[in-house]
């Protein structure tokens, strides 16, 4: 009876002993080896939240209570703009 108890524990830190090396190479090794040291990548353009934020823009430029500058009408330009590449 004893002796299955060690056993269970034997395998019991075995196989802790294989999941915390895994994580550790995981965490240390693989995750460092995805990290090139090149310029970082640009993320995904997100169409949805560009789309709402040129529906506010418009509705602000077609109100006469609200004043664009003219940095923010440019801006609005290039969002359609971006709008127009990256959705469909």
């Amino acid at each position: 009876m004893l002796a299955k108890l060690l056993e269970k524990i034997m395998s019991l830190a075995v196989l802790a002993a294989l999941g915390w090396a895994g994580w550790y190479g995981y965490t240390h090794w693989i995750a460092a080896s995805t990290d090139s040291g090149g310029p970082p990548q640009v993320s995904r353009f997100n169409c949805k939240q560009a789309l709402a934020r040129l529906a506010e823009d418009q509705a602000c430029r077609s109100s006469d209570s609200c004043d664009m500058t003219h940095v923010e009408l440019i801006a609005m330009k290039d969002r359609e703009a971006d709008i127009e590449q990256h959705c469909n």
